[in-house]
């Protein structure tokens, strides 16, 4: 890589670093002995300019919302008193991940993620009874349902200062679903994924053309 790309990365760091936390997302895969306590990240902690308090708030996509005890050590900050209920609401595996994102007041939006990529229907729809928690069908058997077609899809960058890019890309559903042309070559280049960087995609509604946000979350951003 040469240093003009170095010199563009580590301003863009720099900048990322001065960002308000509310304009940041952090992802944190379920790993270990998680089920009564969890290690953040240290990439997290490092990257969150606020302190953390002794406790937070985590509110998932369908408005419930739970309290969770944090225990901050001088190398570490883990979730504790709470966490436990948390993971048994929504069922959580190893290698399922949630998403954070800062909305203020010691209070996080929560996205959570199967190990397949998709969300948990219980984290999204409300007061809905009629899922039953422990079922969850594999994206092998969810993709195998679907008729093989080809739709146009359009990926928006993460904004930069006011604007954000667009791209356009075809997205083939089959056995398994993959995005082709040029458009995906482009986004990946011009935002600089590179292999292990998660790529969180945010369907927006509205218009003909399927359009998504692409949260892009670093590999090393989620490393311990």
């Amino acid at each position: 890589m040469g240093s003009s790309c170095r010199r563009c990365k580590l301003r863009a760091e720099n900048a990322y670093k001065n960002l308000d936390d509310h304009q940041k997302y952090f992802l944190m895969p379920m790993k270990a002995d998680f089920q009564q306590a969890m290690t953040v990240p240290v990439g997290f902690v490092k990257r969150f300019k606020g302190e953390f308090p002794g406790e937070i708030k985590l509110e998932t996509r369908n408005g419930e919302s739970y309290c969770v005890g944090v225990v901050k050590q001088p190398d570490k900050v883990s979730f504790s008193s709470g966490w436990g209920v948390f993971v048994k609401t929504y069922d959580l595996h190893t290698d399922d991940s949630l998403v954070f994102k800062y909305n203020g007041n010691s209070w996080f939006n929560v996205v959570i993620l199967s190990r397949f990529g998709y969300e948990k229907a219980t984290s999204v729809v409300v007061n809905d009874e009629s899922v039953p928690l422990h079922v969850q069908r594999s994206s092998r058997d969810v993709m195998e349902s679907v008729n093989p077609e080809t739709e146009t899809m359009q990926m928006r960058s993460p904004p930069r200062e006011r604007d954000s890019q667009r791209y356009e890309a075809k997205l083939s559903i089959g056995a398994v679903a993959r995005l082709t042309q040029g458009g995906w070559r482009r986004f990946a280049k011009a935002n600089d994924v590179d292999v292990g960087d998660i790529c969180v995609f945010e369907m927006l509604k509205g218009g003909e053309t399927c359009t998504m946000n692409v949260h892009i979350i670093r590999s090393f951003e989620v490393a311990d």
